[in-house]
């Protein structure tokens, strides 16, 4: 097997659907989901537009909120407040998987102040796992969020 698990995935995903990169803005129409989700660069723009409106959504809350996308770490306050970890203290980081700086990030949060509540949001299944797995590590008030109005973050 050649190249990356990661990557061998994205193939199995999109099927024989063509890749097709969009520009991803306020205005960008999805007709095809499949379609839409199966060029590699338009999930990184997509991630990275999304980021951008909760942050935006955020920037005058109180409650601290920590993105990460493609390789950015995005907070709405100073990223010393958020970030313990030596390695994302820059705003970058380098891994690939998101599931694991999830974790890193949720461990890192505890070091950080073992009495905040922490709200982890995420369809992924492999993270609920992940999490089940170390959540002696977590907060003691950890709470993982699967589903969210948009109306919500308002």
């Amino acid at each position: 097997m050649h190249g990356s698990l990661k990557q061998h995935t994205r193939d199995r995903k999109t099927g024989k659907t063509t890749p097709v990169h969009y520009i991803v803005n306020d205005s960008t129409e999805i007709k095809n989901m499949k379609v839409f989700l199966a060029h590699i660069k338009t999930k990184a723009e997509l991630t990275s537009y999304l980021s951008e409106k909760v942050l935006q959504a955020y920037r005058e809350k109180k409650k601290k909120v920590v993105l990460m996308h493609h390789t950015q770490v995005e907070v709405n306050c100073p990223l010393d407040d958020v970030i313990g970890l030596p390695s994302l203290k820059a705003g970058r980081h380098s891994l690939e998987e998101g599931d694991q700086l999830v974790l890193l990030n949720a461990v890192d949060v505890k070091r950080k102040c073992s009495d905040v509540t922490l709200d982890i949001f995420s369809v992924d299944t492999d993270v609920l796992v992940i999490l089940i797995g170390y959540y002696l590590l977590l907060p003691t008030e950890t709470f993982m969020i699967r589903k969210i109005r948009i109306a919500n973050l308002y």
